[in-house]
């Protein structure tokens, strides 16, 4: 959980995407400098605490704050700011790869991935340097051609505290508590965030969902203990922590592989 995640390299154009880059993913700065315009709040939980937000005219976004600024004590399975951290980069990345129709060659991944060694290798596929090795389709590789639609993000930020003494009422956060950790905002911190695209409330379609997850298996996330319907959206996953990176604290080779619909929509 000690791994360096985020980057203070300001989020302007398309990322790198070197083998480097993919097992070692670092999240740029979110370069929004307009004044934050506080909607609503969208929900909380043990990970952080989320508002719907605008940055001068531009929106909505939703804004997500961490609680944690370090590796928590209290929590020895993840570190959502770095998990997330993480996999909006990897996602940023694959974006880019999916895009880069006159550069390297055709992304190629194993289609029955078992084990960290075969998400790994999957990841890399997407990597400058593993298109540029041609590697030929073989009966167990299958050609990556298009991407489901990803959550978008914008990269992270620092809420400072005076900031945060500014909030609505509306939007002012209150004390909770949940698997007996308390929440509440201390007076003397400042807050990392991160800026992620707004997702309008919808239906889960069954096909689109398992269509996502695939994906996600195929490019070497594995799932985590307690994945729930509250985490999607109109088919998006909405939930930064839900999934883990081939590279990242609590891939689990017993949690790795494609589900079904009414296993990942747990209520």
């Amino acid at each position: 959980m000690k791994k360096p995640f985020r980057s203070d390299e300001p989020m302007n154009g398309p990322p790198s995407c070197t083998i480097a880059d993919f097992m070692r993913p670092h999240l740029r700065k979110c370069t929004f400098a307009e004044t934050i315009r506080w909607e609503k709040t969208l929900g909380y939980g043990l990970d952080g605490y989320v508002w719907k937000v605008w940055f001068g005219d531009k929106g909505p976004f939703a804004l997500k704050m961490f609680w944690d600024t370090d590796p928590p004590e209290y929590n020895c399975f993840y570190y959502a700011l770095q998990r997330e951290c993480q996999n909006a980069a990897i996602f940023q990345m694959i974006e880019c790869a999916m895009e880069k129709h006159e550069g390297p060659g055709p992304i190629w991944v194993f289609d029955d991935p078992e084990t960290q060694i075969d998400a790994k290798a999957n990841l890399r596929g997407f990597s400058d340097e593993m298109r540029l090795d041609e590697r030929p389709a073989n009966c167990d590789t299958v050609e990556i051609k298009s991407m489901p639609r990803i959550r978008k993000c914008y990269g992270w930020l620092t809420l400072s505290q005076e900031l945060l003494q500014t909030l609505p009422r509306r939007c002012k956060v209150t004390p909770y508590e949940v698997d007996d950790v308390e929440r509440y905002m201390s007076s003397d911190m400042d807050y990392a965030a991160i800026v992620y695209e707004y997702v309008e409330p919808g239906k889960n379609e069954v096909n689109v969902v398992e269509e996502v997850d695939r994906f996600f298996w195929l490019t070497g996330f594995g799932h985590t203990i307690s994945p729930k319907g509250a985490n999607w959206e109109s088919g998006v996953l909405i939930d930064g922590a839900d999934i883990v990176y081939a590279g990242g604290y609590g891939w689990k080779a017993g949690l790795y592989g494609a589900r079904k619909a009414k296993d990942i929509l747990r209520e």
